[in-house]
């Protein structure tokens, strides 16, 4: 039996297509700004959904490295923000390098993947 090649979900490009979409949608041009434009109240939205994303693959991680738990410290930074809107830049850097840096020291590839996603929310 073969195995399907399992494709490497890129969370940049992920969200860099729906902001793509939703300014098609709403009519507006896009730019690498229309976030700024169009999402700006939404960008808690924008980051709860990254940070489903990376959930939803962090058990690859999780499975492998049941003890290092950074990108789920990196996921919960981001669902801290999204609720209570205060963040520090020194802390949410720290979680991004974190889950970067155990990405970095994960041996396999879907382990690495789900790390960076974690990070990629930041």
């Amino acid at each position: 039996m073969q195995h399907a090649k399992q494709e490497r979900i890129k969370v940049t490009l992920l969200l860099y297509t729906v902001r793509k979409s939703v300014s098609e949608i709403l009519n507006k041009p896009f730019t690498e700004r229309i976030d700024h434009q169009v999402f700006k109240p939404d960008q808690k939205v924008l980051a709860l959904l990254a940070a489903d994303c990376a959930e939803h693959m962090l058990n690859y991680f999780e499975d492998k490295y049941p003890k290092d738990d950074r990108p789920r410290k990196a996921i919960e930074a981001c669902r801290k923000w999204a609720a209570t809107g205060a963040f520090k830049m020194a802390e949410i850097r720290r979680f991004s390098l974190d889950a970067h840096a155990a990405a970095k020291t994960a041996k396999e590839d879907d382990a690495k993947y789900a790390a960076h996603a974690a990070r990629a929310k930041q």
